[in-house]
């Protein structure tokens, strides 16, 4: 054999291992993304009544910030690393407040231990555990009040869990769930349904693009919740409600607030290797 020959058949050999290499490495990306579990958290709970500051000297008045245990800690923190309780690297989680989250991946079958960092200082102290999930499995995470006072984000919240993977949820793109202490009237489109506290409902609808009407009332006074309209924009997207108990001071006068969320199909955001 020629050296050109041979050279040619060297780079061939060359381009179909880096090919072999390419595929079975797409092979693994594509398989950890089938096998992963995602998460998203949110602290859902009343809003602080705003205060003000009296100037002496008679000027316009500041809207004062909420203190400490009025609202969720902006941040959670967790570690990662070999050695997580000792020497692991802090890495923050942002906690929106009755705003929608970001499902982020998480290592299966492992629990997620977050941590509060005290004011002013260096330190962290337990704040709430996130249980295990299974691999392939999504789930979001609520945080609630553990007791509603004047600080209700003081003490460790209580937590509520959405398994999108349940057998009742699986297929479903429009989905109700009743955290609040009061039973509330729902309706989709022609259909009413008495939606009792801890209940969930949900609605599978086919037509993307197509407009659906909802509505929900609670209360002797059958305050209206809400009264909206909703576009299905994209297949497998799930329009999600959730109902919470609010404060009428901040919350137009009723004692049952709404957060919304519409759910992407398996998009998420990866955490830091390890934790």
């Amino acid at each position: 054999m020629t050296p050109g020959k041979l050279l040619k058949l060297i780079l061939t050999l060359c381009c179909l291992s880096s090919a072999g290499e390419a595929q079975g490495e797409q092979q693994k990306s594509n398989l950890t993304k089938d096998s992963i579990a995602e998460f998203a958290i949110v602290a859902l709970g009343p809003k602080p009544t705003r205060k003000y500051s009296k100037p002496e000297d008679g000027g316009e008045a500041v809207m004062l910030l909420a203190q400490p245990g009025e609202t969720p800690p902006a941040q959670l923190y967790f570690r990662n690393g070999e050695d997580k309780e000792k020497d692991g690297r802090w890495n923050s989680l942002n906690i929106p407040f009755n705003n929608p989250s970001t499902l982020r991946q998480m290592p299966s079958d492992r629990e997620l231990r977050l941590y509060r960092k005290l004011s002013g200082e260096d330190n962290y102290e337990p704040y709430a555990t996130l249980p295990a999930i299974p691999a392939t499995m999504r789930r979001i995470f609520f945080l609630m009040p553990s007791k509603y006072d004047s600080t209700p984000w003081k003490e460790s919240p209580k937590i509520r869990v959405l398994t999108l993977e349940n057998a009742d949820l699986i297929d479903k793109n429009f989905i109700l769930v009743n955290f609040s202490s009061h039973t509330v009237q729902h309706a989709f489109e022609q259909k009413v349904e008495s939606v009792a506290p801890e209940k969930i409902i949900t609605y599978r609808q086919e037509e993307v693009g197509q407009l659906y009407r909802l509505a929900a009332r609670y209360g002797k006074e059958q305050k209206i919740i809400y009264n909206t309209a909703v576009r299905l924009n994209q297949e497998g997207h799930i329009q999600l409600f959730v109902l919470y108990d609010g404060s009428p001071a901040t919350n137009a006068g009723r004692d049952v607030g709404v957060f919304r969320m519409v759910i992407p199909a398996r998009e998420a955001e990866i955490l830091p290797h390890g934790f």
